[in-house]
Order: structure tokens, then C-alpha cells, then sequence
């Protein structure tokens, strides 16, 4: 599915868990939930990645960047990877099936802050806000694409201005792809109730925090959440809340998705709507929720902290 170039390796151990094996028309579980994850320890998602380390030297000496290479079919793709003070710049190139440029992104994946009243944000060695590593993030999230096939190519390059540790290298890490609506004509899963999914990333629909975690600070206002945040998704230490308003129609019968970040103990997230959804893994899954309405109120009530991803939602579909 993907293919390398340059001096990736496997960082870790695949997995030996089964996925459930299920049948269209006779799905008891939701899809984009698999209790083959359930409790399963923090790290990437099925045990192992592929790693590669770059610096100045890199092209210098292969007179090329390391780049990781896949096409898709669908309206959209997340490429997940993980965030720590090693961590450092990818750019990816999207094209169609023509191979006509569509998308371009660029993001340092660097994740070591620290914040003080004193100083504001500061490099570190460990971040601020007790995490040191965060697994499984989205680091590129491409949305909005018309349904088709496009090939995607990961560069993995060192350059000083995003070496803001001053490391004098990079490590990169592909653990996973995540990609949506990869049927044009989603009709042949009315039966299990998961036609015309609409996916909603909840990062771009908040409008109020009772703070939220971000990079270095553990506690930060909504201010500081859209400048410092995460990209594509949201952080909740225990106690804390975000504040959804959705748009158009997008309301309805819903899946939210979710993923322990850090701690043990509980992992629950409560909804305005009175309803509890209990986060069972380490990975990003959906569970069921009643309804979402114009405005949303998600809050952790447990003892780790949660990422919260997607809502994905059906609206009038049913």
C-alpha cells in the first residue's frame, strides 16, 4: 500500500490482534469500531511504524529526501504519525489520477513546549504539559476532495528553521492511514444504518473551551487553543470542555470519535445531551451518540486525557 524511498526501518513490533470479522447487513458494532483494540497500551497503532531519521547530511549524501508514497480512493485522507521533541518537518504532495497537483501541505510536527507566565512558550526536552509523546495523531488531515483516486507522496526534510530544539536532526514516524468515503455511492450500507456519512472534524467546530490541553500548557483558553493547539484534533485533560456549534444540517444522529492520549483509570466523555461515551482504547474510535444538536458541550469526566477527533454524522439520511 505504501511504498519508501530512502533509509526507513521498522520502528517497533506489529501486533498479533484479530480484527473482528463482520458482514454486511449483520454488523452489531458500528463501523470504525473494533473491540480488538479495547485496552490495548498506549504507542502506534498496531505495535509498529516506519521510522526514518533525517539531517543536513541527508541530501547531501543521496542527493534526495526520504519520501513514503500511496494512492487512495475517496473524498479524503488522514496520515497518522506521532508528535515529540524529535519530531520535525514533513511536506505532502496530493495529486489526481491525472497527476495534476490538488493539494500541498507543510507542517513541523515538533511537540516539546513548555509555558510559563514569565516567559510564554519556551523549547524544552519534555513538554510542559506532562505528555511527552502524543501517539496516533492526524498530522495531515486532507478533507474536501471530489470523489476519485489520488496519490499521495510524504517528504520527510531537515531545515534549521523548523529545528527549533536545535536537535540537528528529525525522526518521522508513518504509523497509519485513515481514509474516508472510499465508495462514491455509500447506498449499499443503508442496512447497517451507515449511508451518506457526513465527517465533521470537531477541532473546526469549536467556538468555546473550559480550557483545553495544547502544546506546554495544560490548561489553555480558546485563544490560545486555535494558535497553539492541534491542527486536526482537541485534548482533554480530565475536567476539562469544549464547546461545539455546528453548521447547516449538520445535527442528527451521530458517531463521535475518540482515543486515550494518557493516564489510567476511567476515560469518559459526557455530552450536553445527557449522554456518556466511554473511550475503551488507545486508538481512534467511534462510538454511538444519540444525537448532536446545534451546540454540543463535550467534557472529559474521567481520569486520562482524550483526544476527540470526528463527528461523523447522518443527519436526515436515516
Amino acid at each position: 500500500f505504501v511504498s519508501t524511498a530512502g533509509a526507513w526501518s521498522e520502528a517497533g513490533t506489529s501486533g498479533s490482534r484479530t480484527q473482528a470479522a463482520t458482514k454486511l447487513g449483520a454488523e452489531t458494532n458500528n463501523y470504525g469500531y473494533d473491540a480488538a483494540y479495547d485496552n490495548n497500551a498506549n504507542g502506534w497503532s498496531n505495535g509498529n511504524a516506519d521510522k526514518v531519521t533525517v539531517s543536513a547530511a541527508t541530501y547531501s549524501s543521496n542527493g534526495a529526501w526520504p519520501t513514503a508514497s500511496f494512492s487512495f480512493t475517496g473524498t479524503g485522507v488522514d496520515i497518522i504519525s506521532q508528535t515529540d521533541v524529535k519530531a520535525g518537518a514533513i511536506l505532502v504532495d496530493v495529486k489526481d489520477g491525472s497527476n495534476t497537483p490538488v493539494k500541498q501541505y507543510i507542517v513541523n510536527n515538533y511537540y516539546g513546549y513548555t509555558y510559563s507566565e514569565e516567559t510564554g512558550w519556551t523549547v524544552s526536552d519534555k513538554n510542559g504539559n506532562g505528555i511527552s509523546s502524543i501517539y496516533q495523531v492526524p498530522v495531515i488531515a486532507v478533507r474536501g476532495l471530489k470523489h476519485g483516486t489520488y496519490n499521495v507522496t510524504i517528504t520527510v526534510v531537515y531545515d534549521d528553521l523548523f529545528d527549533v530544539a536545535n536537535k540537528d536532526s528529525f525522526d518521522f514516524y508513518l504509523d497509519a492511514i485513515r481514509v474516508y468515503n472510499t465508495l462514491a455511492d455509500s447506498s449499499v450500507y443503508a442496512t447497517d444504518h451507515e449511508n451518506n456519512p457526513a465527517f465533521v472534524p470537531v477541532h473546526n467546530r469549536v467556538t468555546a473551551t473550559a480550557a483545553t490541553l495544547v502544546d506546554g500548557k495544560t490548561n489553555a483558553n480558546l485563544e490560545e487553543f486555535t494558535y497553539f493547539g492541534p491542527n486536526n484534533e482537541v485534548y482533554l485533560a480530565p475536567d476539562q470542555s469544549v464547546t461545539l456549534t455546528m453548521e447547516g444540517d449538520e445535527t442528527g444522529k451521530a458517531q463521535l470519535a475518540a482515543r486515550i492520549i494518557s493516564g489510567t483509570g476511567t476515560a469518559s466523555l459526557a455530552l450536553s445531551n445527557g449522554q456518556t461515551v466511554n473511550v475503551k482504547s488507545t486508538v481512534d474510535e467511534y462510538y454511538k451518540v444519540a444525537s448532536i444538536n446545534n451546540t454540543v458541550t463535550i467534557e472529559n469526566t474521567g481520569n486520562c486525557t482524550i483526544a476527540v477527533t470526528m463527528l461523523k454524522i447522518f443527519g436526515r439520511v436515516q
